[in-house]
């Protein structure tokens, strides 16, 4: 096997974790790559939302995953092109579970409350602590983000508070900017100035 079926597909999704996953993700995959294992990594980093709706669904137990801090991914064996949901205790996936533990990784397999296949978890040094280390935050833009600003500074801010980033101020930013104040002892007023943006970037 040259690629893996789903080659480009895992390869975007591994570009989502954070980085000390990425890297031991991308170690896993080229061993898997190396042993002609095919695989699907269909999920890595989540959403609030998203984790919200499989808890909901009750595809999930927690809304503490290690996916919504870029430190998890899912994955299923393909077998014959297809995906193998039942083949994890089969040759050679199991190999493939054995050798990503022993370079970090838990497998959700070996849970025993919430028994979880597809789920690999690089815990690093604990819940949320691979993250990239900057020398220092972004700079304030210079003007209030509120409702109906746009551009990179309000991705920039989505992405701190864990919502969809897609650049548009809209009722769901207003709303996380207000619940993140309100935590953090700030005037309640659902714009970001310096103070906020100070504050989101610590």
């Amino acid at each position: 096997m040259t690629n893996p079926t789903y080659h480009e597909r895992n390869l975007s999704n591994i570009n989502k974790l954070a980085p000390n996953t990425k890297q031991a993700a991308l170690k896993w995959y080229n061993y898997c790559i190396k042993n002609n294992i095919d695989v699907l990594i269909y999920e890595t980093t989540r959403t609030k939302e998203r984790q919200e709706e499989l808890v909901d669904n009750g595809k999930s137990q927690t809304r503490k995953s290690y996916h919504l801090v870029g430190q998890a991914l899912d994955f299923v064996p393909i077998v014959n092109g297809k995906e193998g949901w039942n083949s994890y205790d089969t040759e050679p996936f199991k190999s493939a579970i054995k050798y990503a533990k022993s370079i970090g990784f838990t497998w959700g397999g070996d849970w025993s409350s919430f028994v979880d296949e597809p789920h690999l978890q690089f815990e690093y040094k604990g819940y949320g602590t691979d993250k990239v280390l900057e020398a220092k935050p972004p700079a304030y833009p210079g003007t209030i983000l509120k409702s109906g600003s746009k551009g990179n500074s309000v991705k920039l801010v989505q992405k701190e508070l864990g919502i969809t980033a897609d650049g548009i101020f809209g009722p769901i930013t207003d709303r996380a900017v207000r619940n993140f104040q309100k935590k953090n002892g700030l005037t309640v007023d659902g714009k970001v100035g310096p103070k906020t943006w100070a504050k989101l970037f610590d």
